[in-house]
């Protein structure tokens, strides 16, 4: 006796595949690049300044090739490391403390709104309601 088989919904998950096979939109790239930008002016708020130079120092970049998008936030190592050296301790300009990771904490709700950008091109891809 013959095994039979019955394979039901295979034609939409090829097709759903498919579609994440070909990359994410320049639609997507816009929400990325746009996280990037509200990312960048919170550690412009987060800055403290002094001199200017650190806060001067602050450039974001990004790049998309097609199928790889990738960004980064940069700020001059010198005079930041400074800042950083502080910690949590209180200055005389800064009385409030709040010098370590200042930037890092700045950045953490873009980690999260890039993770919710990544999983909606799932979820658009696989037809799951958000």
């Amino acid at each position: 006796m013959a095994e039979r088989v019955v394979v039901t919904g295979l034609d939409r998950m090829i097709e759903e595949f498919d579609q994440l096979s070909k990359g994410v939109t320049y639609q997507t790239v816009g929400k990325f690049e746009e996280i990037l930008s509200d990312a960048f002016l919170a550690t412009q708020a987060a800055v403290h300044v002094l001199s200017g130079g650190l806060k001067g120092s602050g450039v974001p970049m990004s790049s998309f090739d097609g199928d790889v998008w990738q960004c980064e936030i940069e700020y001059d190592r010198s005079p930041g490391i400074f800042e950083l050296s502080l910690g949590d301790e209180p200055s005389i300009f800064h009385p409030e403390g709040a010098h370590a990771d200042f930037l890092t904490k700045a950045v953490e709700p873009a980690d999260r709104k890039i993770g919710e950008a990544l999983d909606a091109v799932f979820e658009d891809a696989f037809h799951e309601k958000r």
